[in-house]
């Protein structure tokens, strides 16, 4: 979907970051389903339509205004870490999910992990964590 609505919107992914994100994905057709941003071995419900769509009810965080054009293994979207689970999946880019092993107490923890500044550029590892961060401290 996300693939998709690049290919639509000039090889930009939806600006929002968060549940926001996604919810663009589902008010513009590209998702019909708002199951399909729940992880079915949560607890969470999923929303009954777009417009209920918010932090509480999707199982992963969104990173929003990036392109088409950035580095394959940028990771779009990141599944909200969770306590006594030791494990979090990760969505790049490419369309590829890895399964991260590992305690993480918030998302900032999983970014440091996925984002070493090592490997992108110093711009994008900051945007990385500026909002991780601001997803943290709304928790």
């Amino acid at each position: 979907a996300l693939k998709c609505y690049a290919g639509d919107h000039d090889d930009k992914f939806p600006a929002a970051d968060g549940a926001a994100g996604l919810k663009e994905l589902m008010k513009k057709g590209y998702i019909r389903n708002a199951r399909v941003f729940v992880n079915p071995n949560g607890n969470r419900s999923p929303a009954t339509n777009a417009d209920d769509i918010n932090e509480n009810n999707v199982s992963y965080y969104y990173f929003g205004g990036f392109t088409e054009n950035e580095p394959a293994d940028l990771p779009l979207a990141i599944e909200k870490p969770l306590p006594g689970v030791d494990s979090v999946c990760v969505l790049y880019l490419d369309g590829h999910v890895e399964q991260r092993k590992g305690r993480f107490p918030n998302l900032l923890s999983v970014v440091n992990r996925v984002v070493p500044s090592s490997c992108f550029d110093q711009s994008i590892s900051k945007k990385f964590q500026e909002k991780a961060k601001a997803f943290d401290a709304k928790r």
